[in-house]
């Protein structure tokens, strides 16, 4: 792909002004619940600040707060935010450019999400690993992952995910 254009969809939040709010409340609570050893409110926070870091081109500082939220959820048994972290830190480590390390986090919410039997998080890790896998230049990957991610979109049902889908697929074709 062309410098200009090094990201094939890029995970994007139109409202910056609410994500700015979110992200400022969230660290206040992240920063009480360090003061008073809340773990799970530690793990919310840094889940939630990782989420909407990465839309606004700051991902290395939502990389630390999702390394830090994937250990608490191991440590508190948290299987469905560790899945959850294990998607958002995959996306926020490919946009530092490590790729290769974020299909290993996709793949792995994929695994975690089947051995769970968790699949809340299935469409999006395999719909993000597609975006990802056509960065690498992988577009038969691709397109399965694409494939993948809107059959199981179209089974739940939330027309804006099925569209998004389709369109990533048909944005493939004009590469």
């Amino acid at each position: 792909m062309a410098d200009a254009a090094k990201f094939f969809r890029r995970f994007r939040i139109a409202d910056k002004d609410f994500a700015l709010k979110e992200i400022a409340e969230n660290e206040a609570a992240l920063s009480q619940a360090i003061s008073s050893g809340d773990e799970p409110v530690q793990l919310a926070a840094r889940l939630r600040l990782g989420f909407y870091l990465t839309p606004l081109d700051r991902e290395y500082e939502a990389v630390v707060h999702l390394e830090t939220a994937l250990a608490l959820a191991r440590k508190l048994g948290e299987k469905a935010r560790e899945i959850e972290t294990l998607l958002h830190l995959g996306t926020s480590v490919q946009y530092t450019g490590d790729r290769e390390r974020a299909l290993g986090l996709f793949a792995e919410g994929l695994a975690k999400a089947e051995a769970y039997d968790i699949d809340e998080q299935a469409h999006f890790l395999l719909y993000h690993r597609g975006r990802c896998e056509v960065e690498l230049g992988r577009i038969e990957d691709a397109r399965r992952s694409f494939a993948s991610a809107l059959a199981i979109r179209e089974r739940i049902g939330v027309p804006r995910f099925v569209e998004t889908t389709r369109t990533a697929l048909k944005d493939i074709e004009a590469l």
